[in-house]
């Protein structure tokens, strides 16, 4: 009976975390806070379902500040949560930009931009 009790018990609590995600992709549970899975150095491996050659990279700060750096120039910026923590506002001299976050895991980030476009990103 213990067993079984336990057992129950496991896959209701499973079930509730999985379905508590607020990311597509999620993942459903996290020990990192979303600030930490964000904060980092990240490469682009994949854009609207292309490989990428990993020549666009960004680093995003826990002052709220970003980098974005290309063969093409860089951009930088702030950046701040909106919406529950389910999109990011990134800022710079020609305004905002905002994407959905879709996957925010330990070393993935997916996005999407105004355009529905997929970005992901992974850190080394």
């Amino acid at each position: 009976m213990k067993n079984k009790l336990f057992l129950f018990a496991s896959l209701l609590v499973m079930t509730i975390v999985s379905s508590c995600s607020r990311y597509e992709e999620g993942p459903g549970l996290s020990l990192r806070s979303k600030d930490a899975r964000l904060e980092g150095e990240w490469t682009i491996e994949e854009y609207a379902g292309q490989a990428t050659s990993g020549d666009l990279t960004m680093s995003i700060k826990d002052d709220g500040t970003y980098t974005f750096s290309s063969a093409f120039g860089d951009d930088s910026g702030t950046w701040e949560w909106a919406t529950l923590k389910t999109e990011v506002v990134f800022t710079n001299v020609l305004g905002d930009n905002t994407v959905t976050i879709v996957r925010l895991a330990n070393k993935e980030l997916w996005y999407k931009d105004d355009a529905g476009d997929l970005y992901k990103w992974k850190q080394d």
